[in-house]
């Protein structure tokens, strides 16, 4: 993730990658298999993305637990925008 943050600066890519051109807007999103509170994490942060369901939820919408029994209570699980997007809703299933 710490490559990918080297790719964006305000929200935007700093270079061509693949079908991304420099400076279009972007999105990442998938499982990251990080906490909020992992640098690597905190690095897409301070690269102008903003993580989507954080700013649509108040609630914290963990996605992994230990074990399949237990509850979930952290989440891995992430949608990162530009902070020039509109975030209007975000969800975990």
């Amino acid at each position: 993730m710490r490559t990918i943050s080297n790719w964006v600066k305000d929200g935007k890519l700093q270079r061509d990658i693949g079908v991304g051109k420099k400076d279009d807007l972007v999105i990442i999103a998938g499982d990251l298999n990080s906490t909020w509170f992992q640098s690597s994490i905190k690095d897409l942060m301070n690269t102008g993305l903003i993580d989507a369901y954080r700013e649509a939820n108040w609630r914290p919408g963990p996605t992994w637990s230990l074990f399949k029994w237990f509850p979930s209570l952290l989440r891995i699980d992430y949608i990162f925008v530009s902070s020039n997007l509109f975030v209007k809703n975000a969800w975990t299933g």
